[in-house]
């Protein structure tokens, strides 16, 4: 997961555990899948704008810079070109979001969040 992620998922828990008091691991497993599929949404085209600058040809290249190439995008291809091939990546972040999860709780580093948990709604 992106450190773009971890800090959503940390702040969506965060804002959680603030107004409810406390938080479920289910809301937990659900409010990371959502930080990673915001945070997707969010970077995405930036990804396919670096991408493209890495594969242009060298010799006459197609983009002057970040800019240009988001320019020449979405004038030429239009928005959705941007977000071409965001489902899998959406669709990865919900998994990696729910691995993640357990992966902590498997490592007992649910054990300092359920101490949250008790410190809140004491």
């Amino acid at each position: 997961i992106y450190p773009k992620s971890l800090w959503a998922l940390g702040h969506i828990v965060w804002t959680l555990l603030v107004f409810l008091g406390h938080i479920s691991h289910w809301r937990a497993i659900m409010a990371g899948s959502l930080a990673g599929m915001v945070a997707t949404i969010v970077t995405y085209p930036t990804d396919v704008i670096k991408t493209r600058l890495i594969v242009q040809n060298r010799l006459e290249p197609s983009y002057e810079g970040i800019l240009h190439a988001f320019y020449k995008i979405y004038h030429q291809e239009g928005l959705l070109a941007l977000y071409r091939g965001v489902s899998p990546a959406i669709l990865g972040k919900i998994i990696m979001g729910k691995y993640h999860f357990i992966a902590q709780c498997s490592l007992q580093l649910c054990s300092v969040f359920t101490c949250l948990l008790d410190f809140k709604t004491k």
